[in-house]
């Protein structure tokens, strides 16, 4: 008990902070995956068994049409 505590960042955000030694030193292999495009991204991060997060970006770009100069 009492391995960590709760804080809050300049910004207002809730995080939880170490406040003793950790007892494994092992780091878990974690990839980024992007895949841009003109009007959508994705983004999905992933380790070996599990999707840990995806998000799917609305980019602010219009088409524009072309006048017809005729």
């Amino acid at each position: 008990m009492g391995k960590a505590i709760g804080k809050f960042n300049k910004l207002g955000i809730f995080y939880v902070q170490l406040i003793t030694e950790s007892s494994n030193t092992k780091a878990q292999e974690i990839v980024i995956g992007l895949d841009p495009g003109k009007m959508f991204s994705g983004i999905a991060v992933q380790s070996n068994k599990y999707t840990l997060q995806m998000l799917h970006l609305v980019l602010p770009f219009k088409i524009c049409e072309i006048p017809n100069m005729e």
